[in-house]
């Protein structure tokens, strides 16, 4: 998918003529924001060799990250109702799911490990969420389906990565 264009500022999306409304006066002095092009990513939820997509993003120590869910829907087959990255607040993924606390369907995140298992505790995403500072490594990203139904999974959502200054895409400093 293309680049959508957002604020520096305040992270809205702009209008066309590259426009969001946020223009702030500080000491008298208009200030306007300027978009900047974001990559959105696709998150499969039925990824290639494994439960978990890898982000293209390598998170380092000391920078809490934040995660985005922009829209799309999956669903753990094409017989289920598919959901956005919030999930189906009315179940949780249960014990057979990769995090049973949060809902069927959330979208979830790691860091380190591969797109099979392992690294760090798993985070419940949902439509916005945060990675913690202190972890360092790939950041990976999945959906909340049982693992026996994740092969027969289909959909995607789309998720912008940022940290708590700008958007970002790759190798976070």
């Amino acid at each position: 998918m293309p680049g959508s264009k957002v604020c520096e500022s305040c992270g809205q999306g702009h209008d066309e003529q590259g426009h969001c409304g946020c223009s702030k006066f500080a000491d008298g002095t208009l200030i306007t924001a300027k978009a900047v092009d974001i990559p959105l990513l696709e998150i499969k939820a039925c990824p290639e060799g494994g439960f978990w997509n890898h982000s293209g993003v390598t998170k380092k120590k000391g920078v809490a990250i934040q995660v985005t869910c922009l829209g799309g829907r999956w669903a753990a087959s094409s017989e289920n109702k598919p959901t956005s990255g919030d999930g189906d607040q009315r179940f949780s993924g249960g014990d057979e799911s990769l995090l049973s606390s949060a809902p069927t369907g959330a979208l979830l995140a790691k860091v380190g490990g591969d797109n099979d298992g392992a690294g760090s505790a798993v985070f419940h995403i949902g439509k916005n969420g945060w990675i913690p500072a202190e972890l360092e490594g790939n950041i990976w990203l999945a959906a909340n389906f049982k693992k026996d139904e994740i092969p027969k999974s289909v959909g995607a959502v789309y998720v912008i990565i940022s940290d708590e200054n700008f958007y970002i895409n790759g190798l976070l400093a």
